[in-house]
């Protein structure tokens, strides 16, 4: 099927029937799932209709031969949900697929539902959330037995660390899947990997080669009759020709890139390309028409909640603006769009820091190598003596230069440091505090969630504290796959762990705490000795009241509960009881405590 999709549709069609036929529903929701990822790169809609047909022949709960089939299926149909716009009932089956366990025959599934939600938290801007998604899906995914799995997860991952600004990251996770694709004649996945190459030199500022990359990724997109792809490339190819200076050669690709498939396809891609088509517009000297065509999307952008395509149509804007003489709305437009691209730059730094010590790690064997050859090279000036001076003053200018260049990388990759846990990459207690300082106050309310390891102290008198930090990676791994959507867990020390939980309530919070420690209850670390490590956590829940001062003095009530939950046997969660007395933060004194479940000991 990767060779030409569409002409692979009638022979999927004619399996569906033969395994309707034969009342095989596993196999028929197998040939679903396929038609669905098939169809959704070209034709969102008729994707999202196939998946729509499939579940409801199978219906609420499906035979146990055809449950992973339908759990694959229900993933593919939240994909397309997300790119046609419909995040919220997406979400909700996102949520859903992420309270499965991870482990055994559902695991893949739930994997494949958090790089989903990776992925569309990434292109939304969230890049660090959606990095920690797509790091521990593609983690799981490495266990799938189909390799499509996996190569969907590195383009996914390809994208993001484009998105990070690390094109080098994103050219090497491509490059493997692009010569896989051509060996075996997998022409649409040559062209889709392609194109993803043609976005990175976009990412980079080479404008020459992404130029010729997305010619090329629209003649394969011509090749295979994929209109959306070749509605992809004509936006790449337009924008690429109006960063080199040919406004004239960019606006029939702008043009075509609108007309080669409906808005309904992609709304987000439809709203990008009308930006690129006002900017084309605006470059051959047509400002009013520039304008006209902005205005026709306002709404829309405004409240599609992507962040990039925010600022893309602010700063078209201002250009219209100021190309017209209304000075104070180019100003304002521009003001607001600036805004936008730093927070999205400093969300970039943020989320590089998750690969920090990876980075160092190279710097370092950058440098010892450095170091190496300078000695080699100071043995063999030893024996050509008229060569010394020249040799050696060369070499230590590239030496200073390689220690300059590192200092200033290693300085600011610390400053990136300073909000995130280097053991588990998860946020730190600053980061969390600027987190829940956001949304504190708000009519949704706030949940506070303090995670505590039950014995950690014996975990590394017995086993080392090489085995306990692999417990912790694996307690910040559990914990982030039982979030919901807008959720955030850190790191605050040791082996304590606080879960931000936006907009929930008790009951949501309760549901939340108990999911993580059924789930860390379930898991076992390796790396040790006498076998894999199994340890229990106990939860503590607070719930943001009226009266409340500050984050601190919530973060507190849960850790007065997570003392309860530790006394009464560990294993278990405990929430603070509802006040006794009047409103605000002064009746906190006549406070209890109570478990609210409990794990097996």
């Amino acid at each position: 099927m990767a060779a030409d999709p569409q002409r692979a549709l009638p022979a999927l069609a004619e399996a569906r029937s033969e395994a309707v036929a034969a009342g095989d529903l596993a196999l028929r929701l197998t040939v679903d799932e396929i038609a669905c990822r098939a169809q959704g790169d070209q034709d969102g809609a008729s994707g999202l209709a196939t998946a729509q047909a499939g579940l409801a022949a199978a219906g609420p709960q499906p035979p146990a031969a055809a449950r992973i089939a339908w759990l694959r299926l229900r993933v593919c149909r939240l994909s397309i949900q997300l790119d046609l716009g419909a995040s919220d009932d997406a979400q909700r089956e996102i949520d859903d697929l992420l309270g499965l366990p991870d482990s055994g025959d559902d695991a893949v599934p739930r994997a494949l539902a958090l790089m989903e939600r990776g992925a569309w938290r990434s292109r939304r801007g969230d890049l660090l959330d959606g990095q920690g998604d797509l790091l521990a899906a593609c983690q799981r995914l490495q266990h799938s037995t189909l390799a499509a799995d996996r190569d969907l997860c590195s383009v996914h991952l390809a994208g993001h660390h484009r998105r990070m600004g690390d094109a080098d990251e994103a050219i090497r996770l491509l490059l493997p899947l692009l010569d896989r694709a051509q060996r075996s004649h997998a022409h649409d996945d040559a062209s889709v990997y392609t194109f993803a190459l043609a976005r990175t030199h976009q990412q980079r500022g080479d404008w020459p080669a992404a130029r010729a990359a997305f010619a090329q990724s629209l003649q394969a997109s011509e090749l295979l009759r994929d209109a959306n792809g070749v509605a992809c490339a004509e936006q790449g190819l337009a924008r690429a020709l109006l960063e080199l200076g040919q406004p004239a050669q960019a606006l029939p690709h702008a043009q075509r890139a609108l007309q080669a498939v409906g808005a309904e396809a992609d709304p987000r891609e439809t709203l990008l390309r009308t930006v690129t088509l006002a900017n084309a517009q605006l470059q051959v000297g047509q400002p009013a028409t520039a304008r006209t065509t902005l205005d026709r999307v306002a709404v829309a952008v405004r409240s599609a909640g992507n962040t990039p395509l925010l600022a893309a149509w602010l700063v078209a804007r201002a250009e219209v603006a100021a190309r017209q003489g209304q000075w104070a709305e180019a100003h304002a437009a521009l003001a607001e769009g600036r805004r936008i691209e730093l927070g999205l730059h400093e969300q970039q730094l943020s989320a590089q820091a998750g690969r920090l010590r990876q980075q160092f790690n190279r710097a370092r064997d950058v440098q010892e190598l450095t170091a190496l050859r300078v000695r080699n090279e100071q043995g063999r000036q030893l024996r050509k003596m008229q060569a010394l001076a020249t040799v050696l003053a060369l070499l230590l200018g590239l030496a200073a230069a390689a220690l300059a260049a590192y200092k200033v990388r290693q300085a600011r990759r610390l400053k990136q440091q300073s909000e995130t846990d280097e053991l588990t990459r998860l946020p730190n207690r600053r980061a969390l505090q600027a987190f829940a300082a956001r949304h504190w106050g708000r009519p949704a309310g706030l949940a506070v969630l303090a995670i505590d390891v039950d014995h950690f102290k014996q975990v590394n008198d017995r086993h080392g504290h090489a085995a306990g930090d692999q417990v912790l990676r694996l307690l910040a791994t559990t914990l982030q796959g039982c979030l919901r959507g807008s959720d955030r867990v850190g790191r605050i020390g040791g082996e304590e762990f606080v879960a931000v939980l936006v907009g929930a309530n008790a009951d949501e919070g309760r549901e939340v705490a108990e999911r993580m420690r059924a789930a860390m209850a379930a898991s076992a670390a390796e790396g040790a000795a006498a076998g894999p490590i199994r340890v229990t956590i106990s939860i503590g829940l607070a719930v943001a009241a009226p009266g409340d001062a500050s984050f601190d003095a919530l973060l507190a009530r849960a850790d007065a509960a997570l003392y309860r939950a530790k006394a009464g046997g560990r294993n278990q969660v405990c929430a603070e009881a509802a006040v006794a007395g009047g409103a605000g933060g002064d009746a906190t004194a006549d406070a209890s405590l109570a478990p609210l479940s409990v794990g097996v000991r």
